[in-house]
Parts: C-alpha cells; structure tokens; sequence
C-alpha cells in the first residue's frame, strides 16, 4: 500500500477510502508522527483523558494500513467559555494534516465531519485559533465559512515529554463559525 495518493486515481474515490474515527489509545503515539510531535505526548495524554470524562473529542484520519494522515481535537467544554461552553460553543485545536496529504481536499473533509458531528451533538458554534503565519490554514478556514473574531497574542503553555514547561507565542486570529444543519450533500471521508 502505497502512502501516497495515486494521481490517476480521482481525489473523492481516494477520499473515500480513508476513514475519519475518533482516537483511540493506541493512537496517541501515533499522533507523535514518527518523533515529530512528540514534545506534545503528555498535551494527547490530557486531551484524551478528557475525552473519557466526556468533555473533548479527538478525531484521527487513518488510511487503510492504518497510518494517520491527519488528527483534530474539540474541546466541549473549557473554563474559558468565550472558546467552548459544553453547549453551543465548542473548541478546535491540534488540527493537522501530514504535509505530503495538504491540498487534496482532506483538511475541508476532516472539518466537515466535525462540524456535522457537533451539530448531531447539539453546538451551534465551533471556534479555533490560527497562527498569523499560517496563511494556508487560514485560507482553508476563510474558505470554510469561519470568521474573524479578534486577533490574540497567542500565548500558550505546555509542558514537554521531559515534563519541562514550554511557552509558546505564536500572534494570530480567534475564528468562529455559526454551524448549520447539513444539507444533502454527504462527505467523501466516512
């Protein structure tokens, strides 16, 4: 099985050969990426645990073969309610597609999904932040229907695989989209 898509086969029928699930615990390190992103092990480790208390989900992309292509986490419920509310605001973040996957339509099919989900689930709003440097993911979220709320400094903390407080700065935009009821159209990715 080849790990990437074949260009004579046609992007939906390579879209829908992928399969969008919620996370699992044997995915956390997979979600690493081959080391890439392992400094953010105990960030999955935390997520996850809230996903069991019923206050997150965590959303993978795997491929038959069972690689992750890509991965997004929504928090239900946040102290900051501005982000997520456990009612009709909720919250994305860790939203990533493998580089070599970008621009074939798998980022537009994950926020798909979750957006439809959260809407079975009663939300009628989604929110995220985006780095001001990272103008291909705006430009996917600006596509989408998300908009501009403010921007914000973007200072965050975490603590590392070593469990060493990291400090992150990254300026950008607080987006949010008011979700709708789907319409007839289906997504490619089941």
């Amino acid at each position: 099985m080849s790990d990437s898509h074949d260009p004579s086969l046609p992007i939906s029928e390579w879209l829908s050969s992928l399969r969008i699930r919620l996370a699992v615990k044997k995915d956390l390190r997979a979600m690493e990426w081959e080391g890439a992103y392992q400094r953010f092990r105990g960030v999955y480790a935390d997520v996850f645990a809230r996903t069991r208390r019923g206050m997150a989900l965590m959303w993978v992309v795997e491929q038959p073969g069972g690689r992750l292509l890509g991965q997004a986490f929504v928090q239900l419920n946040m102290s900051d309610h501005t982000c997520a509310n456990g009612k009709e605001r909720a919250y994305l973040h860790s939203f990533r597609v493998r580089p070599e996957f970008q621009g074939r339509g798998l980022g537009s099919a994950i926020m798909n999904h979750i957006e439809k989900d959260l809407i079975s689930r009663g939300f009628r709003e989604l929110t995220l932040n985006v780095a001001e440097e990272n103008e291909g993911a705006l430009r996917l979220y600006r596509r989408l229907g998300y908009q501009i709320l403010k921007k914000i400094p973007g200072k965050w903390s975490y603590f590392d695989d070593q469990g060493k407080l990291q400090t992150v700065i990254e300026p950008g935009y607080r987006l949010i989209k008011m979700l709708k009821e789907p319409s007839s159209q289906s997504s490619a990715v089941s």
